[in-house]
Protein backbone atom coordinates (compact mmCIF):
# COMPACT_ATOMS: atom_id res chain seq x y z
CA UNK A 1 0.00 0.00 0.00
CA UNK A 2 1.07 3.61 -0.19
CA UNK A 3 2.00 4.01 3.50
CA UNK A 4 4.08 0.84 3.70
CA UNK A 5 5.51 1.60 0.28
CA UNK A 6 6.65 5.02 1.46
CA UNK A 7 8.33 3.46 4.50
CA UNK A 8 10.20 1.07 2.20
CA UNK A 9 11.02 3.89 -0.22
CA UNK A 10 12.59 6.13 2.42
CA UNK A 11 14.36 3.22 4.12
CA UNK A 12 15.94 2.35 0.78
CA UNK A 13 16.89 6.02 0.30
CA UNK A 14 18.69 6.06 3.66
CA UNK A 15 20.44 2.78 2.88
CA UNK A 16 21.60 4.14 -0.49
CA UNK A 17 22.95 7.33 1.11
CA UNK A 18 24.75 5.26 3.75
CA UNK A 19 26.42 3.00 1.20
CA UNK A 20 27.27 5.58 -1.49
CA UNK A 21 28.22 8.35 0.96
CA UNK A 22 27.74 11.35 -1.36
CA UNK A 23 29.47 14.54 -0.24
CA UNK A 24 26.49 16.71 0.78
CA UNK A 25 26.39 20.15 2.35
CA UNK A 26 22.88 19.46 3.64
CA UNK A 27 21.64 16.90 6.14
CA UNK A 28 18.89 14.46 5.18
CA UNK A 29 16.51 13.52 8.03
CA UNK A 30 13.73 10.96 7.79
CA UNK A 31 10.96 10.71 10.40
CA UNK A 32 8.76 7.61 10.52
CA UNK A 33 5.55 8.26 12.42
CA UNK A 34 2.84 6.16 14.06
CA UNK A 35 -0.83 6.99 14.54
CA UNK A 36 -1.34 8.52 11.10
CA UNK A 37 -4.98 7.42 10.91
CA UNK A 38 -6.10 7.09 14.56
CA UNK A 39 -6.48 10.81 15.18
CA UNK A 40 -8.47 10.36 18.41
CA UNK A 41 -5.52 8.65 20.14
CA UNK A 42 -3.56 11.51 21.68
CA UNK A 43 0.11 11.71 22.68
CA UNK A 44 1.38 9.56 19.81
CA UNK A 45 2.65 10.53 16.37
CA UNK A 46 3.82 13.68 14.64
CA UNK A 47 1.89 16.04 16.92
CA UNK A 48 3.60 14.69 20.01
CA UNK A 49 7.05 14.79 18.35
CA UNK A 50 6.49 18.46 17.53
CA UNK A 51 5.13 19.18 21.01
CA UNK A 52 8.23 17.74 22.66
CA UNK A 53 10.61 19.63 20.38
CA UNK A 54 12.05 16.71 18.42
CA UNK A 55 11.32 18.40 15.09
CA UNK A 56 12.74 21.86 15.80
CA UNK A 57 15.88 21.19 13.77
CA UNK A 58 13.78 20.59 10.65
CA UNK A 59 12.56 24.20 10.54
CA UNK A 60 15.84 25.28 8.95
CA UNK A 61 15.12 23.35 5.76
CA UNK A 62 12.26 22.03 3.66
CA UNK A 63 10.03 19.22 4.92
CA UNK A 64 8.56 16.78 2.43
CA UNK A 65 5.48 15.05 3.79
CA UNK A 66 5.34 11.75 1.89
CA UNK A 67 1.76 10.61 2.26
CA UNK A 68 -0.17 11.80 -0.80
CA UNK A 69 -0.61 9.89 -4.05
CA UNK A 70 -0.39 9.87 -7.84
CA UNK A 71 3.28 11.05 -7.99
CA UNK A 72 2.59 14.74 -8.65
CA UNK A 73 3.13 17.58 -6.12
CA UNK A 74 0.17 18.03 -3.78
CA UNK A 75 0.11 21.75 -2.97
CA UNK A 76 -2.96 22.01 -0.77
CA UNK A 77 -5.09 20.03 1.64
CA UNK A 78 -8.37 20.79 3.37
CA UNK A 79 -8.87 21.31 7.08
CA UNK A 80 -11.13 18.91 8.94
CA UNK A 81 -13.34 18.73 12.01
CA UNK A 82 -15.87 16.06 13.01
CA UNK A 83 -19.25 16.88 14.50
CA UNK A 84 -22.43 15.44 15.97
CA UNK A 85 -25.89 17.07 15.77
CA UNK A 86 -28.34 15.88 18.44
CA UNK A 87 -32.00 16.67 17.82
CA UNK A 88 -34.49 16.36 20.67
CA UNK A 89 -38.14 15.95 19.73
CA UNK A 90 -41.17 14.65 21.65
CA UNK A 91 -42.28 11.03 21.81
CA UNK A 92 -45.88 10.42 20.79
CA UNK A 93 -48.08 7.93 18.96
CA UNK A 94 -47.64 8.19 15.21
CA UNK A 95 -51.41 8.17 14.75
CA UNK A 96 -51.46 11.60 16.41
CA UNK A 97 -48.46 13.31 14.80
CA UNK A 98 -49.70 16.79 15.74
CA UNK A 99 -49.12 15.93 19.43
CA UNK A 100 -45.45 15.03 19.06
CA UNK A 101 -42.22 16.25 17.47
CA UNK A 102 -40.61 13.84 15.02
CA UNK A 103 -36.88 14.12 15.69
CA UNK A 104 -35.96 12.42 12.39
CA UNK A 105 -37.90 14.95 10.33
CA UNK A 106 -36.53 17.83 12.39
CA UNK A 107 -32.98 16.50 11.99
CA UNK A 108 -33.45 16.29 8.21
CA UNK A 109 -34.68 19.88 8.03
CA UNK A 110 -32.03 21.14 10.46
CA UNK A 111 -29.34 19.49 8.33
CA UNK A 112 -30.73 21.11 5.18
CA UNK A 113 -30.80 24.51 6.85
CA UNK A 114 -27.26 24.19 8.25
CA UNK A 115 -25.85 23.01 4.91
CA UNK A 116 -27.59 25.77 2.97
CA UNK A 117 -26.08 28.44 5.23
CA UNK A 118 -22.67 26.75 5.31
CA UNK A 119 -22.33 26.67 1.53
CA UNK A 120 -23.41 30.31 1.34
CA UNK A 121 -20.85 31.39 3.94
CA UNK A 122 -17.93 29.20 2.76
CA UNK A 123 -18.09 29.16 -1.06
CA UNK A 124 -15.32 28.19 -3.44
CA UNK A 125 -12.77 31.01 -3.77
CA UNK A 126 -10.32 31.98 -6.50
CA UNK A 127 -7.30 30.49 -4.70
CA UNK A 128 -8.92 27.07 -4.88
CA UNK A 129 -8.66 27.26 -8.67
CA UNK A 130 -4.99 28.30 -8.48
CA UNK A 131 -4.25 25.37 -6.19
CA UNK A 132 -6.38 22.99 -8.29
CA UNK A 133 -8.62 21.78 -5.48
CA UNK A 134 -10.81 18.94 -6.70
CA UNK A 135 -13.69 19.89 -4.39
CA UNK A 136 -14.77 23.00 -2.51
CA UNK A 137 -15.36 23.12 1.24
CA UNK A 138 -17.95 20.58 2.35
CA UNK A 139 -20.11 19.99 5.42
CA UNK A 140 -22.04 16.72 5.19
CA UNK A 141 -23.58 13.94 7.29
CA UNK A 142 -22.03 10.49 7.18
CA UNK A 143 -23.97 8.68 9.92
CA UNK A 144 -27.48 8.83 11.44
CA UNK A 145 -29.13 7.02 14.35
CA UNK A 146 -32.45 7.48 16.18
CA UNK A 147 -33.81 6.36 19.51
CA UNK A 148 -35.19 2.83 19.68
CA UNK A 149 -38.95 2.46 19.49
CA UNK A 150 -41.77 0.81 17.63
CA UNK A 151 -42.87 1.83 14.16
CA UNK A 152 -46.00 3.50 15.54
CA UNK A 153 -44.04 6.04 17.60
CA UNK A 154 -42.52 9.40 16.73
CA UNK A 155 -38.87 9.08 17.77
CA UNK A 156 -37.84 11.59 20.45
CA UNK A 157 -34.11 11.65 19.63
CA UNK A 158 -32.12 11.63 16.41
CA UNK A 159 -28.36 12.07 16.07
CA UNK A 160 -26.58 12.90 12.84
CA UNK A 161 -22.78 12.81 12.66
CA UNK A 162 -20.36 13.85 9.96
CA UNK A 163 -17.41 16.05 9.11
CA UNK A 164 -16.37 19.36 7.60
CA UNK A 165 -13.60 19.50 4.99
CA UNK A 166 -12.57 23.15 4.73
CA UNK A 167 -10.40 24.82 2.12
CA UNK A 168 -7.18 26.18 3.70
CA UNK A 169 -8.24 29.75 2.88
CA UNK A 170 -10.84 29.50 5.66
CA UNK A 171 -10.27 28.76 9.35
CA UNK A 172 -11.85 25.82 11.15
CA UNK A 173 -12.56 28.06 14.16
CA UNK A 174 -14.66 30.37 11.97
CA UNK A 175 -16.61 27.44 10.52
CA UNK A 176 -17.34 26.06 13.99
CA UNK A 177 -18.48 29.48 15.21
CA UNK A 178 -20.76 29.92 12.18
CA UNK A 179 -22.40 26.53 12.63
CA UNK A 180 -22.97 27.21 16.31
CA UNK A 181 -24.77 30.38 15.17
CA UNK A 182 -26.95 28.41 12.73
CA UNK A 183 -27.95 26.02 15.52
CA UNK A 184 -28.73 28.91 17.85
CA UNK A 185 -31.03 30.39 15.19
CA UNK A 186 -32.87 27.05 14.94
CA UNK A 187 -33.32 26.78 18.69
CA UNK A 188 -34.57 30.36 18.97
CA UNK A 189 -37.47 29.61 16.60
CA UNK A 190 -37.53 26.02 15.31
CA UNK A 191 -40.95 26.37 13.69
CA UNK A 192 -40.16 29.65 11.97
CA UNK A 193 -36.72 28.53 10.74
CA UNK A 194 -37.38 24.93 9.77
CA UNK A 195 -41.06 24.29 9.06
CA UNK A 196 -41.55 24.35 5.27
CA UNK A 197 -44.52 21.92 5.08
CA UNK A 198 -42.23 19.35 3.52
CA UNK A 199 -43.52 16.54 5.75
CA UNK A 200 -47.26 17.20 5.64
CA UNK A 201 -49.49 19.62 7.54
CA UNK A 202 -49.14 17.94 10.94
CA UNK A 203 -45.35 17.88 11.26
CA UNK A 204 -44.50 20.52 13.86
CA UNK A 205 -41.35 21.50 15.74
CA UNK A 206 -43.08 23.63 18.38
CA UNK A 207 -46.07 22.66 20.55
CA UNK A 208 -47.16 25.89 22.29
CA UNK A 209 -50.08 24.17 24.04
CA UNK A 210 -47.59 21.85 25.78
CA UNK A 211 -44.85 24.51 26.10
CA UNK A 212 -42.50 22.17 24.22
CA UNK A 213 -40.28 22.76 21.22
CA UNK A 214 -37.68 20.71 19.43
CA UNK A 215 -34.04 21.47 20.16
CA UNK A 216 -30.72 20.95 18.40
CA UNK A 217 -27.25 20.60 19.94
CA UNK A 218 -23.99 20.68 17.99
CA UNK A 219 -21.14 18.70 19.54
CA UNK A 220 -17.56 18.88 18.21
CA UNK A 221 -15.90 15.48 18.32
CA UNK A 222 -12.36 16.88 17.98
CA UNK A 223 -10.65 20.26 17.94
CA UNK A 224 -10.18 20.14 14.19
CA UNK A 225 -7.21 21.24 12.14
CA UNK A 226 -6.82 23.89 9.48
CA UNK A 227 -5.82 22.93 5.97
CA UNK A 228 -2.60 23.89 4.23
CA UNK A 229 -1.72 25.83 1.09
CA UNK A 230 1.92 25.01 0.35
CA UNK A 231 4.28 27.84 -0.58
CA UNK A 232 4.71 27.40 -4.32
CA UNK A 233 7.38 30.12 -4.41
CA UNK A 234 9.76 28.27 -2.08
CA UNK A 235 12.92 26.49 -3.21
CA UNK A 236 11.51 23.25 -1.82
CA UNK A 237 8.50 23.37 -4.14
CA UNK A 238 10.72 24.32 -7.07
CA UNK A 239 12.98 21.37 -6.30
CA UNK A 240 10.03 18.98 -6.06
CA UNK A 241 8.48 20.28 -9.26
CA UNK A 242 11.77 20.25 -11.19
CA UNK A 243 12.68 16.73 -10.03
CA UNK A 244 9.19 15.43 -10.83
CA UNK A 245 9.29 16.89 -14.35
CA UNK A 246 12.77 15.46 -14.95
CA UNK A 247 11.66 11.92 -14.08
CA UNK A 248 8.02 11.86 -15.23
CA UNK A 249 8.17 14.32 -18.11
CA UNK A 250 5.96 16.98 -16.51
CA UNK A 251 4.90 18.39 -13.14
CA UNK A 252 1.20 19.13 -12.62
CA UNK A 253 0.25 20.12 -9.09
CA UNK A 254 -3.09 19.33 -7.46
CA UNK A 255 -4.86 19.64 -4.12
CA UNK A 256 -6.98 17.20 -2.14
CA UNK A 257 -8.58 16.77 1.30
CA UNK A 258 -5.69 14.74 2.83
CA UNK A 259 -3.31 14.63 4.64
CA UNK A 260 -3.80 16.97 7.60
CA UNK A 261 -0.53 18.81 8.19
CA UNK A 262 -1.68 22.43 8.49
CA UNK A 263 -0.55 22.65 12.11
CA UNK A 264 3.06 21.98 11.11
CA UNK A 265 3.01 24.81 8.57
CA UNK A 266 1.56 27.09 11.25
CA UNK A 267 4.50 26.15 13.50
CA UNK A 268 7.01 27.38 10.90
CA UNK A 269 7.82 24.31 8.80
CA UNK A 270 8.19 24.69 5.02
CA UNK A 271 5.88 21.79 4.17
CA UNK A 272 5.67 20.24 0.71
CA UNK A 273 3.50 17.19 0.04
CA UNK A 274 3.93 14.29 -2.37
CA UNK A 275 3.19 10.59 -2.51
CA UNK A 276 3.44 7.60 -4.82
CA UNK A 277 0.45 5.40 -4.06
CA UNK A 278 -2.77 5.37 -6.07
CA UNK A 279 -5.60 7.62 -4.90
CA UNK A 280 -8.10 5.37 -6.67
CA UNK A 281 -7.21 2.61 -4.19
CA UNK A 282 -7.31 4.67 -0.97
CA UNK A 283 -8.78 2.53 1.84
CA UNK A 284 -10.13 0.07 -0.70
CA UNK A 285 -10.20 -3.68 -0.28
CA UNK A 286 -6.81 -4.99 -1.38
CA UNK A 287 -5.29 -1.52 -1.48
CA UNK A 288 -2.34 -1.55 -3.83
CA UNK A 289 0.47 0.51 -5.35
CA UNK A 290 2.61 0.26 -8.48
CA UNK A 291 6.26 -0.72 -7.95
CA UNK A 292 7.30 1.28 -11.01
CA UNK A 293 5.95 4.42 -9.36
CA UNK A 294 8.18 3.79 -6.35
CA UNK A 295 11.20 3.27 -8.59
CA UNK A 296 10.44 6.68 -10.09
CA UNK A 297 10.00 8.09 -6.58
CA UNK A 298 13.53 6.99 -5.66
CA UNK A 299 14.84 8.90 -8.67
CA UNK A 300 12.78 11.97 -7.80
CA UNK A 301 14.05 12.12 -4.23
CA UNK A 302 17.64 11.66 -5.38
CA UNK A 303 17.20 14.65 -7.68
CA UNK A 304 15.48 16.70 -4.95
CA UNK A 305 18.46 16.15 -2.63
CA UNK A 306 20.86 17.18 -5.38
CA UNK A 307 18.89 20.33 -6.32
CA UNK A 308 18.60 21.52 -2.71
CA UNK A 309 22.23 20.69 -1.97
CA UNK A 310 23.40 22.74 -4.94
CA UNK A 311 21.04 25.63 -4.13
Amino acid sequence: TDCLGHVALLTDLLATLATTRPQLKTTVNVVFIANEEAALILGVGIDQLAREGYLEGLKSGPVFWVDAADRQPCVGTAGMVQWKLKVQGKLFHSGLPHRGINSIEMAMDAMNYIQERFYADFPRVAQEEEYAFMTSSTMKPTNIISSDGSLNQLPPLCTISGDIRLAPFYRIADAKSSIEGYVAAINADPSGVLEKNLHGPHSKYSLPEDNVKGECEIIWLNDGEDGIACDMSSISFQALSQATAAVLGDSVHYSIVLPLVGSMQAQGFDIQIVGYGKSCAYHADNEFADLQHFREAAQIFSKIIGIIDEG
